[in-house]
């Protein structure tokens, strides 16, 4: 008996540290696995190790694990009960007083012993229950169905989040370089001051105003590696890895901008309009939160039925096979048995039913309203989207101009000062308009990247600009 209890714990134990390992499996990765990363790869990583995403996953096996669960309950329970019971001197005696009787009285008469056993078998079919089983199914349905969506959203979200955080750490990247750039063009500003200087060309003041403009550049690169710093940190979390290691990202081609170019370079405001009518039955059909509010209505419609069937009879069929008191716990007393079919009718339950009933219609009639508001939310954030990513677009251009004036400008303050015809105040200002403009420039790509990112969110798809010719 030892024996056997020490093999079903190890079995238990056994068992348990299987299901709870289940589906880990443990990634090795290599410095390798994120250099020269691509915008698709990081996807691929995201989607198979975000940490929401899991989470996700985990609740849509929930919802299935409930819809089994609801199919199971129109099957038969079985049950099997036994049970020990002592009685004490007196009571025992009554229960047998019929020993004391003489014999041809104690016809079909059977000893109770003091210490008895009675075990019985009871199978429990429903048949009908004012339609509560069913309306219990189509919520289990209707919760599987929010799981996919849920599931499909949090898909979604998750590309957005990466895809942004993949564009920041770009952008990190470059702005960083532009910081270094920027230091050593104003550390060498600074040493040619300091030559005139020597040579009585320029003042003190010059020299003290670059001094001031490299300091100022150096807190520049600092603010530029702590940024650069947290955009892989975010990128890392998004893509649910912790590695030690720099991920390093491939620069984008600008297949991007072209693709898009012809859609937003000259959009009239009718040319806005269908475009915006064209994409919004897209994202009726992909996005996923009318997918939910959907299943939400059909889960309350069931709930609806289910408060309605409160005030319906229910009938069930039970069957007992059980045996009558014996001194040992075999099987091997009396048997019998009794097969029934139970009706019960609510007659009164304190008004329960009628406020379950309309509590549940106005959950019905809340979500019908919460999915037409959704529908035209839809709408409201498809032309926010649309409209941000083209003025992203627009933003570009204005941005590149301003950095071919301050380049040109820069040069003819630069060549001025070096023959003594500008000041140094002059040079300073060119350098520091040149070096707004380029990082405006930088930050106008990656805003707009991010911009189309969300419009692909809002639509429901991975990327809307691959499917423009269709």
């Amino acid at each position: 008996m030892k024996r056997f209890f020490c093999i079903l714990t190890s079995s238990f134990f056994l068992v348990s540290w299987s299901i709870s390992h289940a589906g880990k499996k443990e990634v090795s990765w290599s410095p390798e696995s994120f250099q020269d990363l691509t915008l698709e790869e990081a996807l691929e990583i995201a989607s198979d190790h975000n940490r929401s995403l899991k989470s996700a996953r985990q609740n849509l096996r929930a919802a299935n694990f409930g819809v089994a669960k609801a199919v199971a309950e129109f099957f038969p329970r079985i049950t099997f009960n036994t049970q020990l019971t002592r009685f004490d001197d007196w009571t025992l005696s009554q229960m047998n007083f019929q020993e004391q009787l003489p014999p041809e009285f104690r016809f079909g008469f059977i000893r109770t012993p003091k210490n008895s056993y009675t075990s019985n078998l009871t199978i429990t079919q429903p048949i009908y229950n004012g339609g509560k089983l069913w309306a219990n199914l189509g919520t289990a349905r209707a919760l599987k169905r929010t799981g996919d969506y849920i599931l499909q959203e949090t898909t979604q979200d998750v590309m957005l989040e990466t895809k942004t955080a993949y564009y920041n750490l770009l952008k990190a990247e470059e702005l960083l370089r532009l910081r270094q750039d920027f230091l050593k063009s104003a550390k060498n500003n600074l040493k040619s001051v300091e030559a005139k200087l020597e040579v009585g060309l320029r003042s003190k003041s010059d020299v003290l105003r670059w001094e001031v403009q490299v300091a100022f550049e150096e807190g520049n690169l600092v603010k530029a590696e702590n940024l650069f710093k947290v955009a892989q940190k975010n990128l890392k979390n998004l893509l649910g890895v912790d590695v030690p290691y720099d991920i390093t990202v491939t620069e984008l081609s600008d297949n991007k901008f072209d693709q898009t170019k012809h859609l937003f370079e000259n959009l009239s405001e009718k040319d806005l309009t269908h475009l915006i009518e064209k994409w919004y039955q897209v994202t009726v059909r992909n996005n996923p939160t009318v997918g939910m509010m959907t299943s939400q209505v059909d889960m309350q419609k069931s709930l609806a039925r289910m408060a309605w069937g409160e005030f319906q009879p229910s009938f069930n069929f039970s069957y007992q096979y059980g045996w009558q008191r014996d001194k040992d716990i075999y099987l091997n007393g009396q048997a019998n048995w009794t097969a029934a079919v139970v009706m019960s009718v609510p007659l009164f339950t304190s008004f329960s039913n009628f406020s379950n009933l309309g509590q549940a219609r106005a959950n019905l009639n809340k979500a019908k309203a919460e999915k037409e508001d959704v529908l035209l939310t839809l709408k409201v954030n498809l032309t926010n989207a649309i409209l941000n990513a083209r003025s992203a677009f627009l933003t570009i251009d204005i941005a590149h101009k301003e950095v071919l004036s301050a380049d040109e400008n820069f040069k003819i303050i630069k060549d001025k000062f070096d023959l003594g015809l500008a000041s140094n105040i002059d040079l300073l200002d060119a350098q520091v308009v040149y070096n707004t403009a380029r990082v405006n420039e930088t930050s106008a790509l990656y805003d707009y990247l991010i911009a189309l990112a969300e419009v692909d969110r809002v639509i429901g798809i991975v990327d809307f600009t691959s499917k423009l010719e269709e």
